[in-house]
């Protein structure tokens, strides 16, 4: 387990999030934090479509029975209930699709436990926008840092940060927005370590259901965490107390420095280093699809396809690359399969959420096709990931021809950021056909134009859907 190195990592990360103001965060933040909750709100749109679209009522069964009304939206599915309760609705269809933002430094999702707290609380107490921001980007920093911590080991040893730290990022941005002052801050985010899910791994990648559970959980955990310090709970630091230090940065973890949660603290912001996703797959797979798709302009022909090889780096072959599928096989299987990614964008020119539907997962061909995809661990791309995420498929014909594409810097990572007209096509393709295409221009308009003084609630309203 390592030495326990005596790093007050709460008290500093407590007192940066109570202080943080807009003035203090980078205006490149200010600007990307839009893009965040831009790309968010389409994200859960998204989910709410792909529920409707293949007949999913799980979640809709659980919120008619879980979520008393409220004055908080779940995204898509017309219901207003207590904010914790939208806070899991959000955060749940934020991990449905796996096409939410994330930073693959830290291997987790800032957006999903953050931005769905920040909408509930912006709803419950008519919080403007000029005090979200602050929140949101302490929300990610706070959720980067406890992770910088602790990965690899973290994610190697079974835990998936999103639902385990997450939490603590969450609870930040309620304690913010919530405007707790630093002690209780740092009671929220003690309290984040106590209650915070056992998100781990098997339940992200074999194929259950419950895997974006995970996401809305994170998010009512750490609201929850927030208002229990708001109530007078206390709980101890997420670095223990001598002398067993049995708290959450220490036993979930093999490996940690926890100079790096606190390191550059409001100098050094992290949430620079958050990328987005073109597709509804997990981030391991975009490039590999990106190259398909370019290769695809050279009218390939699946049916006369004898092999594709991927070369990439070791934890995208390790986890996503050698997952094949059939026609049994969920949508959460697809799309954290390389194979089928690489094989359904070959065939159908795209990969949206049409692609991942119970429709054409029963089609024995895309599998097929999927069958022939070889994943190859390449040690010099290995070296330069996360910073870089380089990957290359090669097509081989079955008259011999080969065709080969390589991409150093994925489409939208840190060195490819998308626009925000890019995000805004996002939305398009996610939610045209559950809102129209009409309201969704008016929620992209009301989030364009917002400015500090004007709070979340027109934009609520237009991307509540019906029940």
């Amino acid at each position: 387990m390592g030495d326990h190195v005596q790093v007050d990592v709460t008290k500093q990360l407590a007192a940066f999030t109570s202080s943080l103001t807009l003035d203090q965060v980078p205006e490149p933040l200010r600007k990307e934090c839009r893009l965040f909750v831009l790309d968010a709100i389409c994200v859960m749109v998204g989910a709410a479509l792909f529920a409707r679209d293949n007949g999913d009522m799980i979640l809709s069964n659980y919120l008619k029975v879980a979520a008393p009304p409220g004055p908080a939206t779940v995204v898509g599915y017309g219901i207003d209930t207590a904010p914790m309760m939208a806070a899991f609705g959000n955060g749940t269809l934020s991990e449905v699709l796996d096409c939410q933002d994330t930073n693959l430094w830290v291997r987790s999702h800032n957006g999903t436990p953050v931005i769905p707290v920040a909408l509930a609380l912006s709803q419950w107490q008519r919080i403007p926008w000029g005090e979200l921001v602050p929140a949101i980007i302490a929300g990610y920093e706070v959720h980067t840092r406890l992770l910088l911590g602790i990965q690899p080991s973290h994610w190697y040893d079974g835990f998936q940060g999103t639902g385990t730290f997450g939490t603590s990022g969450a609870a930040a941005a309620a304690a913010r927005l919530l405007r707790l002052n630093a002690e209780q801050t740092g009671a929220a985010l003690g309290a984040s370590g106590f209650i915070m899910p056992v998100s781990n791994g098997d339940n992200q990648f074999k194929g259950h259901n419950i895997k974006p559970v995970h996401g809305g959980q994170a998010a009512m955990s750490g609201l929850s965490s927030a208002l229990l310090a708001q109530a007078g709970y206390r709980a101890g630091p997420l670095e223990g107390e001598p002398p067993r230090y049995h708290a959450a940065l220490q036993i979930l973890s093999t490996e940690r420095d926890l100079n790096k949660c606190v390191s550059g603290l409001g100098n050094k912001w992290h949430t620079l280093e958050v990328a987005f996703k073109p597709f509804p797959i997990g981030h391991l797979i975009i490039g590999a699809v990106e190259a398909t798709l370019a290769l695809r302009k050279e009218a390939i022909d699946p049916e006369k396809v004898k092999s594709i090889r991927v070369t990439t780096f070791r934890d995208a072959v390790t986890f996503t690359g050698k997952k094949y599928t059939s026609v049994e096989s969920n949508h959460v299987d697809a799309h954290l399969s390389i194979p089928y990614s690489v094989a359904v964008a070959l065939i159908d020119g795209q990969l949206t959420i049409d692609q991942l539907s119970s429709r054409r997962l029963k089609d024995p061909f895309v599998h097929e096709l999927a069958g022939k995809v070889v994943c190859e661990v390449d040690e010099d791309m290995t070296r330069v990931f996360p910073a870089k995420w380089p990957v290359e498929v090669a097509i081989s014909m079955m008259d011999g021809a080969v065709r080969k594409h390589r991409i150093e810097d994925v489409m939208w990572s840190p060195q490819r950021l998308p626009t925000w007209e890019e995000l805004c096509s996002k939305f398009h393709v996610m939610g045209d056909r559950l809102l129209g295409a009409q309201i969704v221009e008016q929620a992209i308009d009301v989030l364009e134009r917002i400015d500090d003084n004007s709070d979340l609630q027109p934009l609520m309203r237009l991307v509540k859907g019906s029940a």
